[in-house]
Parts: C-alpha cells; sequence; structure tokens
C-alpha cells in the first residue's frame, strides 16, 4: 500500500472516530464523571441504623447522592436530592435484614432555605423514604439545603404511607451530590 494511501485512510479514520468518541463521552451523566459525595444518614424507630452516603455510583447506576428534577420559578431554583443504597443492613422491627435498595428524597420549591418537614410539601419539604417495600412519608421536623442543593441536613419523623403507623425517626447529612448538567 502506497505511504498516500496509507495518510488517507488514517485521516478517515482519526475524522470518524474521534467526534464519535466524543460525542460518547459529552453525552455521559453528571454522575460518571467525577463524583465524590458524602455524609451519613441514621434511622431510628420502625427502621434503624445509619448508612454512610455512597462517593460512587452504586451498582445499579444510580449515584449515591444526586439532584433531580430541578427546576426554576422566578429566580430560585428547587428539585429533589435523591440518596440511595443497593443492599445494605439494616433493623426492620426487631430483625436485621438486608434491604435490596433504599432510597431517600428530599423535595423542595427552592435551594438554600430550611423547611418545615410536613405532609403539605406544596410549601414545605416532603421527605420520603423507600426501604424494600416500605414507604415512609414526611410528618414533621427541619429540612436545610444549600443554595445549590449539593449539601444539606435534615431531623425529623416519617410515618408509613401504608396501613401500619409504624414512624421512624430520620437525621441526615450529606454534600457533594451530583447535579444534572444542563
Amino acid at each position: 500500500m502506497s505511504s498516500r494511501l496509507v495518510r488517507l485512510l488514517a485521516a478517515i479514520t482519526t475524522t470518524a472516530v474521534i467526534p464519535v468518541a466524543f460525542v460518547a463521552l459529552s453525552t455521559l451523566p453528571s454522575s460518571a464523571t467525577s463524583y465524590h459525595s458524602s455524609g451519613s444518614v441514621t434511622f431510628q424507630g420502625a427502621i434503624s441504623g445509619t448508612l454512610k452516603v455512597s462517593p460512587s455510583v452504586n451498582s445499579g447506576g444510580l449515584p449515591g447522592c444526586s439532584i433531580s428534577g430541578v427546576s426554576r420559578s422566578g429566580s430560585s431554583e428547587g428539585g429533589t436530592i435523591v440518596i440511595t443504597w443497593n443492599n445494605v443492613k439494616l433493623k426492620i422491627g426487631a430483625k436485621n435484614e438486608t434491604v435490596s435498595f433504599v432510597e431517600l428524597s428530599t423535595d423542595v420549591s427552592a435551594f438554600g432555605k430550611s423547611y418545615s418537614m410536613n405532609e403539605d410539601a406544596s410549601s414545605h419539604a416532603g421527605v420520603s423514604l423507600l426501604a424494600g417495600s416500605a414507604t415512609y412519608s414526611s410528618i414533621s421536623g427541619t429540612a436545610t439545603t444549600a443554595n445549590t442543593g449539593v449539601s444539606g441536613s435534615e431531623n425529623g419523623e416519617l410515618k408509613s404511607t401504608g396501613s401500619s403507623s409504624a414512624e421512624v425517626k430520620v437525621t441526615a447529612h450529606w454534600a457533594g451530590c451530583a447535579q444534572p448538567r444542563v
């Protein structure tokens, strides 16, 4: 093969592969790039135990801590802080169990504020907990987020949304949550 043909094939390959690689890399979710969340969540009551906020992407592909559903209202930006765990040990009732999926979600209309955690999530922080098949919703307490939502804390009571009257106290703090790129 002539050196001219080799250079032509190399040029074609380079111009075809590099843009495809660039497009593929640029469309990765923010959770797949550098990610360093931290913190912990302690549950007491019907569910008990302390879980560390994962510093990386969980095996299910979800980041340990991320922000979703970002919306803007006037000059305020709000959304949902979602902290997830896979296959963790918690005490459920009186039994130690491995729970396949746990999600703690905190929905606020504007980041950078403190909110009362009650059942009226339209003007307050709506906090929910999914632990296996059990779901809980906030009834009292306080949730606070930083201006961007990447860090915050909460301390409050959640009540079962099912037929039981079980309650869970949640004390949480987090930092470095993955933000969506817009």
